[in-house]
């Protein structure tokens, strides 16, 4: 045992050497990493990787930027690189960061020719599909919403699928057996988004994006971590985002700084909504659901009533292709269906898609959408009025803001039907509406089709006959004041029979399942409703190519001063 002493203790010292040492360097490292919060540690002790790039593209989950097919960008093989940050806690659905072809489909020419998205559980997932829809996917063990900034890397070298985050490897545990992307669709490259439907959108920070057409070698990999060098030899797309948030393109050789499109519909004031109530999980809903995706709006509103049953699953399902685009607005049925109530409201219907209270406000581009709940105290002292009211005064005086749309549920105004106006909701609001310059109203509760003639609020006798301001059938100058109320329960849940027309409706339809689209451009909507039929009854003077049943227009050409009419008083 005194022979064996000497051995331990020479043992122990050199332990003892070498946890010094490393403690030093780690110590150091850690200085490293604390003096830039986005900076992070390699699986390389000696290595560290941060994120040193300015500017970054900034994507608010209602954008995305694109660049347009090219067969170049087509790739059996490939390798996608890119920066990203977020602090997104909740994600209900996979939102892409790079893709090619997306998915929502299993068709030849609409698979995915190569993708990175980040996963529901937070965790980042990249891969591709065959023409025949066969999924080849590698995924993180590790969440990555963390608000820091994370390198990704994919790369598929016809046999090998990886995924490299921050230098840590992981390797598809799925043999590919040579599989080959499906390479025949002919989408574009989209950042921040679904590339096949315009879903599934990215919030957060992305930059520094690269594509090869090939696999990337250990070799390169490594020296991309060690060195930050990236070999270019196949690479055809790199952005910086320099210029103009957009971005300066080196793709080589294939595009210049102009070829990054951005989505027009979001950045020029020109796009369009969707707009139906009285959904109900019907095979007529599932037609107004297919209806509504054909014309890919960027918002739907579905305003009141939408399961009608004690679990929101059903209605969930039908509007799955375009739930991130979902907006909503309480019906008595949430209240009165819903299992455990307002709490089963909040569970069912808010908490998947992103809403905390059953009113609330939002802007997409030049419009400002005020959504109200009816079956809550709106009085004048409640809590909901008061945000109501401060929430349309800051949109009437903010210049960005073109167009004021509110979503409720009770009608204001109705031709004779299974119900009538809702009074009270509009001896309280409809003077707000027009001291804030309201442009249009959305409703439900009627399962009908009703547009008024622009209507201001009649203060000097019955509210229930209102002012007519225009009674142009089709065209309104929207400088004017008075707003156009729009019944829209027409999703599928069933029809009732409006038994005559009111003097202050304009249109009206009790026959159709549909939906009422709002093209915006600029300052210029036009609203057209859609029947669900291919043919309509002969009787109908429509537009039978298009399922036509109504049409009207607003141009504005000046923005008008609010503040300076009657209802400053109030």
């Amino acid at each position: 045992m005194l022979k064996i002493f000497p051995l331990i203790t020479l043992i122990i010292l050199s332990l003892l050497a070498i946890n010094s040492i490393y403690a030093e360097n780690y110590s150091n490292s850690s200085s490293s990493i604390n003096n830039n919060s986005s900076d992070f540690k390699i699986t390389n002790d000696t290595t560290l990787l941060s994120y040193k790039f300015e500017s970054f593209l900034l994507l608010d989950g209602t954008i995305f930027k694109d660049i347009p097919h090219d067969d170049r960008l087509t790739l059996n093989n490939f390798a996608i690189a890119s920066w990203i940050k977020t602090n997104q806690s909740i994600v209900y659905e996979a939102a892409h960061l790079v893709n090619k072809g997306g998915f929502n489909s299993e068709k030849e020419g609409d698979n995915m020719n190569y993708g990175i998205w980040f996963s529901t559980d937070g965790t980042i997932s990249g891969g591709f599909e065959t023409e025949s829809g066969e999924n080849f996917q590698v995924n993180s063990t590790t969440r990555y919403n963390d608000g820091k900034w994370h390198f990704i890397l994919l790369s598929y070298d016809g046999s090998l699928l990886r995924l490299d985050i921050d230098g840590e490897k992981q390797i598809s545990t799925k043999n590919t057996n040579g599989a080959i992307p499906d390479i025949t669709g002919k989408e574009p490259l989209r950042i921040g988004a679904n590339s096949l439907d315009k879903d599934r959108y990215f919030t957060g920070y992305i930059d520094e994006v690269r594509v090869w057409n090939r696999g990337l070698t250990d070799e390169e990999v490594s020296q991309i971590y060690t060195n930050d060098t990236f070999n270019k030899t196949g690479q055809v797309v790199y952005l910086d985002f320099k210029e103009n948030d957009i971005g300066s393109s080196s793709i080589i050789p294939l595009y210049t700084n102009k070829s990054l499109q951005i989505d027009k519909k979001n950045d020029d004031n020109n796009f369009n909504i969707a707009v139906a109530a009285d959904w109900g999980c019907t095979e007529d809903t599932k037609k107004t659901a297919k209806n509504i995706q054909k014309k890919n709006p960027e918002l739907v509103i579905a305003a009141g009533d939408l399961s009608y049953d004690e679990s929101a699953s059903c209605w969930f399902e039908i509007i799955k292709p375009f739930k991130s685009k979902m907006k909503i607005a309480m019906g008595d049925h949430e209240y009165s269906d819903t299992n455990g109530g307002a709490i089963g409201i909040i569970n069912q219907y808010l908490k998947p898609l992103n809403l905390t209270k059953t009113y609330y406000s939002f802007d997409m581009n030049n419009v400002h959408f005020s959504v109200i709940d009816p079956h809550i105290d709106y009085g004048s002292t409640s809590d909901q009025y008061r945000f109501i009211e401060q929430d349309l005064r800051n949109a009437s005086t903010n210049p960005k803001i073109d167009w004021i749309f509110v979503v409720e549920s009770r009608p204001f105004y109705t031709s004779p039907s299974y119900h009538p106006a809702d009074s009270t909701i509009r001896d309280v609001f409809h003077l707000l509406f027009d001291k804030y310059g309201v442009d249009l109203v959305f409703s439900s509760d009627n399962h009908n089709y009703q547009r008024t003639f622009p209507l201001e609020y009649n203060n000097n006798a019955d509210s229930s006959n209102p002012i007519i301001i225009d009674r142009n059938q089709t065209y309104y100058n929207g400088d004017h004041l008075g707003q156009i109320y729009l019944i829209t329960g027409t999703a599928g849940r069933s029809l009732y029979e409006i038994k005559q027309q009111a003097p202050f409706v304009a249109k009206q339809d009790d026959k159709h399942f549909g939906f009422l689209n709002i093209d915006i451009n600029g300052k210029t909507i036009k609203g057209t409703f859609y029947a669900n039929e291919s043919k309509l009854p002969h009787y109908y003077y429509v537009d039978y190519q298009n399922n036509i049943i109504d049409q009207f227009t607003i141009s504005k050409m000046n923005k008008p001063n609010n503040n300076d009419n009657e209802f400053d008083k109030l």
